[in-house]
């Protein structure tokens, strides 16, 4: 399971929404290629959202969701993964992942 380690910064917060730039923004537009230009269901530990999509901006990977970013500290740390075809799920422990880690898959963390 390959999955975007993100943590909040008070910006994101403020605005409801995360970057992901740099050698994240790759990775990114790997794991999450099938998201690209549709709209999915956002399943977080605070609920869930639906109608969610990516901004692209450059070399910027943007996701919006006001109701649930806007909710988060400055420092935490939260894990954005694909679940299936049409959901992204956000999880704030990489242990909530393991139950879908399988032996002989990989997984990519990315810190920023």
């Amino acid at each position: 399971m390959e999955y975007i380690k993100k943590s909040m910064v008070p910006w994101a917060i403020k605005y409801g929404q995360i970057a992901i730039t740099g050698n994240d923004y790759e990775l990114a537009k790997k794991i999450f290629q099938n998201f690209m230009g549709v709209t999915f269901t956002l399943k977080t530990f605070r609920g869930q959202f639906s109608n969610r999509h990516f901004i692209v901006s450059g070399s910027s990977l943007r996701l919006a969701c006001l109701p649930f970013f806007s909710k988060l500290s400055d420092g935490d740390s939260i894990y954005i993964y694909p679940i299936d075809d049409s959901a992204i799920g956000i999880s704030t422990e990489a242990y909530d992942l393991l139950p879908r880690l399988k032996s002989g898959v990989s997984y990519a963390a990315s810190v920023f």
